[in-house]
């Protein structure tokens, strides 16, 4: 199936099967990724307990940061200056099918600022820790602009976060994923003595699917530097625009990426842009 993940030769995986291919859906490129990411690791399952406990710690300091890459929230919350209308087009379980959006529970979510580098935290390459100026820029499409609206929702049972968020800006999406992906596709994070390596990839998306303008799709995956270490958490991030309008659509979990994490982020980004576009074919906006 044709996309835009680079070949890594350490992840490699049997072909998909039973998967129905629709043209231009996310899931069509995303399989070949998720079997990439998803092979042959265990969680740490000969590494000693110290070297564990030092892991996860270093995990959960980047996930901060990381797992909501384009969604952090560092320092005062910026001020808002929605006048009230891309609040009503922001979608809500009422807009979701239930037969694919169940478990989710949604809350109020104030515009973010652009992440900060974190403190004590260090990569390799230099710009690309977590919080770093390739990030920033990528992060700036989807909380910059003259109007913002967006929500929280969160699955216990999943163990999963998910936003989405519309702001009005006439900020370059191709440039800032693209640049950011193409600075930040492997780095390595440090934070005293404990490492994670911190892999963004490109995942092929055609916007006209979702009547949009552009769009992107990456996969963020934060692994421990240790010995037999799996995937410790992995963020879904797409981004599209349409018109004056860009939507971000985030879906954070713990674990390598799924098949049904494909779905899920898939059914929130098709809402999402199907009620943007509506409003905007309605002249609501």
């Amino acid at each position: 199936m044709p996309s835009w993940l680079e070949t890594v030769d350490r992840w490699k995986g049997p072909e998909v099967m039973g998967v129905h291919a629709v043209r231009g859906r996310i899931s069509d490129s995303a399989h070949s990724l998720w079997w990439r990411i998803s092979d042959g690791w265990s969680w740490l399952r000969s590494a000693s307990r110290k070297t564990q406990l030092a892991a996860v710690a270093l995990v959960a300091a980047v996930a901060v940061i990381v797992c909501a890459a384009v969604l952090v929230v560092l320092g005062e919350e910026a001020e808002s200056v929605d006048d009230g209308t891309l609040a009503d087009v922001i979608v809500q379980n009422v807009d979701l099918p239930a037969t694919a959006w169940t478990g989710w529970s949604t809350q109020p979510m104030a515009r973010p600022k652009v992440a900060a580098p974190a403190e004590g935290m260090t990569a390799r390459p230099a710009d690309c820790v977590p919080g770093g100026p390739p990030q920033q820029r990528a992060q700036a499409l989807s909380v910059s602009g003259s109007r913002w609206a967006g929500v929280e929702f969160t699955n216990v049972a999943m163990g999963a976060r998910a936003t989405t968020m519309i702001a009005r800006n006439d900020l370059n999406v191709g440039v800032g994923v693209d640049g950011w992906v193409a600075s930040c596709g492997h780095a390595i994070a440090t934070e005293g003595s404990t490492r994670a390596s911190v892999d963004l990839k490109a995942i092929g998306i055609d916007p006209t699917t979702y009547r949009l303008d552009t769009a992107r799709l990456i996969a963020q995956s934060v692994t421990p530097q240790v010995a037999n270490a799996e995937v410790a958490s992995t963020n879904l991030i797409a981004v599209g625009r349409t018109g004056g309008y860009v939507i971000t659509v985030s879906l954070a979990f713990a674990g390598p990426l799924t098949e049904d994490a494909i779905t899920t982020l898939e059914t929130l980004w098709r809402a999402q842009a199907a009620k943007l576009v509506g409003y905007q074919q309605a002249g609501l906006l």
